[in-house]
């Protein structure tokens, strides 16, 4: 494949898994076993807003702003939680996506993000796990959340991310690189594209 790395292991795991793209950002290393080719999809990141009324916007200097932050939640149904098992190519991609994440930490040192993870109380008093983006020379005293989709600097990949990506033609590109190799193969070329709007949607 020739998109950069950062897309090669997002985009496999989203056809391979065929899976949403909440379900996508919410992967973490440890719902991934490589060495029996396995992941595990058992959460998601939604996007919450701030204070007791869900949807309260404030106006800041003529323009509404919703006050959010990212938390974990629970897959759209019953069945969405599942354990995949994965071929070698995803297992290759997964590898060498997660080596770059080391590298890049590496290569950041202080000034890269770290993700962490708070238990709060929604606006109904239930638990939920709030996800906190901090800078590495700041020292936190809270569960490090060790996300697959991060930014080069570690910041979160969301869900936004997806919806407002600006080169629709690289995933574009990228996804009939794979249809091709389907094609070739002789898959089921019909469930591929099952699985891409899915993923989109």
């Amino acid at each position: 494949m020739k998109e950069p790395l950062k897309y090669q292991a997002i985009i496999i795991t989203a056809l391979d898994l065929a899976c949403r793209r909440g379900e996508l950002t919410g992967l973490t290393w440890d719902d991934i076993d490589l060495n029996n080719k396995t992941i595990s999809v058992n959460k998601i990141t939604v996007k919450r807003n701030h204070g007791v009324e869900p949807r309260r916007v404030t106006k800041v200097k003529g323009t509404k702003q919703e006050h959010s932050d990212w938390y974990f939640g629970t897959p759209k149904t019953s069945t969405s939680t599942r354990i995949v098992h994965i071929g070698d190519t995803l297992c290759s991609a997964l590898k060498r996506a997660k080596a770059n994440q080391r590298k890049n930490e590496l290569q950041y040192g202080e000034f890269y993000t770290k993700i962490y993870k708070q238990t709060v109380t929604d606006e109904k008093g239930e638990p939920i796990t709030k996800l906190i983006e901090v800078e590495k020379s700041i020292p936190v005293n809270l569960p490090v959340v060790d996300l697959i989709c991060v930014r080069e600097d570690g910041h979160m990949v969301t869900t936004d991310s997806f919806k407002y990506c600006s080169n629709k033609s690289q995933k574009f590109s990228s996804c009939l690189y794979i249809i091709i190799k389907q094609i070739k193969s002789q898959t089921n070329v019909r469930v591929l594209f099952v699985k891409i709007i899915c993923f989109f949607n």
